[in-house]
């Protein structure tokens, strides 16, 4: 599904009646089927829109089609069936049925099934190799749950002990005095001991790129890694994974996220974000660190309000650091 039709559901979906109240999207949701299967993992807070989109992006990147065509679906039968919302629905509808592509005839199969049934479904996400996991399992060490009284964030280890985050989450040196830096925040094991900044002179931020550098006292990157800075920035329709402290609760991972667009300052992307998700590190498919995550932003073009996440790119930033503190990275190429 492009991402065109993506914002058509996000609006039609806001512009509910039912879409004006938590409840009322709580309801809705449970019309289609789906409230049992994503109620833990989308925020429905907040205006009808960012609710929409929270819940839309959410069934989108379950990689479910069979849960989407629900949803599209119960959204269908909100309108007349003569109305132009209606029949673009159903043209999104029968475009996702199409992508499913049956195997020929002359496919040897040992099976029960005939070969006209067997079915191999292509859905556009992409595939990757089992040692992509343990790779970013490997960088996820290196990302840390940022807590600032009642503020919670993510932040990356860039080197042994220079931390890298958004500026909105600790917004200045006294916040920086204060906050703890956990590693191994995760349900398989114990966090370690919180780590604190390194005293007077330890903290940079960027009010034009929201971006903050902390130095953490002692070398944790000895101990959880650091991750590598690429020397690019992803392309459109290249893909992108964010490893995050959502909601500030163990760390989660969104993979598979499709670049939609990159400007100066800010690249663009779809995947599944919360509160708590802001500083967290945008990953190329090597790995490789290119953004850091800073939340989500609303684009009005005429009569149409499109949503998307932002992430500031490294090199955006990168020449602007401390003389001291730039020599210290590991740019890849």
């Amino acid at each position: 599904m492009s991402p065109a039709d993506e914002q058509f559901i996000i609006d039609h979906i806001a512009r509910l009646p039912q879409f004006g109240t938590y409840e009322g999207r709580r309801a809705f949701i449970q019309s289609t089927g789906l409230f049992s299967v994503i109620q833990l993992s989308v925020n429905l807070q907040g205006t009808p829109l960012e609710a929409a989109t929270n819940f839309v992006l959410s069934v989108v990147n379950r990689d479910e089609p069979e849960g989407f065509q629900q949803l599209l679906s119960t959204l269908a039968h909100q309108y007349g069936e003569t109305s132009p919302a209606r029949q673009h629905i159903d043209d999104i509808a029968r475009a996702m049925r199409q992508q499913v592509l049956r195997v020929g005839a002359a496919v040897e199969w040992s099976g029960t099934e005939t070969p006209e049934y067997i079915q191999e479904k292509f859905y556009g996400s992409p595939l990757y190799p089992v040692n992509f996991l343990q790779r970013g399992f490997q960088r996820a060490r290196a990302v840390s749950l940022i807590q600032l009284g009642s503020i919670l964030g993510t932040g990356v280890l860039i080197e042994e002990s220079l931390l890298l985050t958004c500026k909105h989450v600790v917004p200045s040196a006294q916040a920086a005095e204060s906050a703890q830096f956990v590693f191994n925040y995760e349900e398989r094991g114990a966090a370690a001991a919180p780590y604190t900044w390194n005293g007077p002179g330890s903290y940079w931020h960027s009010d034009a790129h929201d971006i903050a550098i902390i130095e953490l006292a002692g070398t944790p990157g000895k101990t959880w890694g650091t991750v590598p800075i690429s020397a690019t920035i992803p392309q459109a329709e290249e893909y992108i994974h964010l490893i995050h402290h959502a909601l500030g609760t163990y760390k989660r991972v969104s993979l598979g996220a499709a670049v939609r667009f990159v400007q100066p300052g800010t690249l663009g992307y779809l995947a599944t974000t919360m509160p708590g998700s802001s500083g967290a590190p945008v990953f190329n498919d090597a790995w490789e660190l290119v953004a850091i995550h800073r939340g989500s932003e609303h684009i009005k073009r005429g009569y149409q309000m499109y949503s998307h996440n932002a992430g500031t790119p490294i090199p955006a930033f990168r020449e602007t650091l401390p003389a001291p503190w730039r020599k210290r990275l590991t740019v890849q190429g």
